[in-house]
């Protein structure tokens, strides 16, 4: 027998709601939609991993195992290009050849991400740009990563969740695919109810990190120590990290965000956390002094894109009936109930959504 590096998850599956935006020619949307993208790059996702499945395990000393929710044998479609609209986020990355990402840092998380270089090296940067290639591929047309970036994470969610009300120079299409899923959002909310996600297709083995003299072996004996020992920090490399470890830890643990894992691994050597939370393989001249256990959590990792929300579209659509700019000639107006007009017309707009 030999241990399957696979993880098939388990969920239950609903029915979607459609998304009815109505608006006529020439009328544009505040927010744009994300759908269509969100197709896109998940048929370019399961083309590049059913192409060479191994991609997701690459690298030197990898944690990273396989976490499918997605089959990459579906029928997956893009969506056709004749059929995008300008309402539509995925028709702009078309039409300006640019994928605006959102990225922490820039951070150097070793064979994981180098972000600090130009171009960024590591396996999340060529994960991400072998899937916009094969996105690209498909529409016929070469696709540019612009990548922006951000100090954390809260920062990141806020500014994809303003979508086009961001600063223009701060706006992004999505998220770089290594968000952890069950982390919680910049309100403390589970992100799957605040943003769309990509297919999942990989997780990373979440590890603890502590000195080598520490009496420390499992997950449960950190959690008894935090408690009696009053010492509820952990060191991290992001919120998701923390916030994916979190059930197993008790209620009043919390972290200590570093940028690299040097800076973490000194947080752990000087006692300034009793240990640290850690996805992917420590650099082994790092080591020295430490001693890694593992939590038993698989945190599954994927992309965010801003949530489509029908009432924006519907409440812009509403937002273009203006009866003050009507004629004398309907009565209404001219006895000055133009308020009980918009109400109306706003209620049948809303009616059709």
């Amino acid at each position: 027998m030999f241990l399957r590096s696979l993880i098939s998850a388990f969920c239950f599956i609903l029915l979607t709601s459609p998304l009815h935006a109505h608006h006529h020619d020439g009328a544009s949307a505040a927010q744009l939609t994300s759908r269509s993208l969100v197709s896109a790059f998940d048929a370019a996702l399961m083309d590049t991993l059913d192409n060479d499945p191994s991609l997701i395990t690459k690298g030197e000393n990898s944690t990273r195992i396989a976490a499918w929710t997605c089959n990459p044998r579906g029928d997956w479609s893009y969506p056709p290009m004749e059929d995008l609209s300008e309402e539509e986020r995925l028709f702009w990355v078309l039409k300006n050849r640019t994928l605006r990402v959102g990225a922490l840092g820039p951070y150097d998380w070793g064979p994981d991400g180098n972000y600090t270089k130009v171009p960024p090296e590591g396996f999340w940067p060529d994960y991400l740009a072998e899937i916009v290639s094969r996105l690209g591929a498909f529409y016929g047309m070469e696709v540019q990563i612009e990548r922006v970036f951000f100090a954390d994470s809260k920062e990141l969610l806020e500014t994809l969740d303003d979508g086009e009300s961001a600063p223009p120079e701060k706006r992004i299409d999505m998220t770089e695919p290594y968000y952890i899923l069950s982390a919680l959002d910049h309100t403390d909310r589970p992100r799957q109810e605040r943003f769309l996600t990509s297919c999942t297709t990989l997780g990373t083995i979440a590890s603890v990190l502590v000195k080598e003299d520490s009496p420390l072996f499992n997950r449960t004996e950190l959690s008894v120590a935090m408690k009696s020992r009053g010492s509820w920090t952990v060191g991290v490399l992001s919120a998701g990290n923390f916030d994916g470890v979190r059930p197993v830890l008790p209620r009043n643990a919390t972290q200590q965000t570093y940028s690299n894992d040097a800076d973490l691994v000194a947080g752990v050597i000087n006692s300034e956390v009793i240990a640290a939370i850690h996805t992917g393989k420590v650099e082994p001249e790092l080591m020295e002094g430490l001693r890694e256990f593992t939590t038993g959590f698989v945190q599954s990792q994927a992309a965010f894109f801003r949530l489509d929300r029908p009432e924006e579209f519907c409440m812009a659509h509403y937002s273009e009936f203006d009866p003050r700019s009507a004629s004398a000639a309907h009565p209404l107006v001219s006895v000055g109930l133009w308020p009980l007009v918009i109400s109306m017309a706003g209620m049948l707009s809303l009616a059709r959504c």
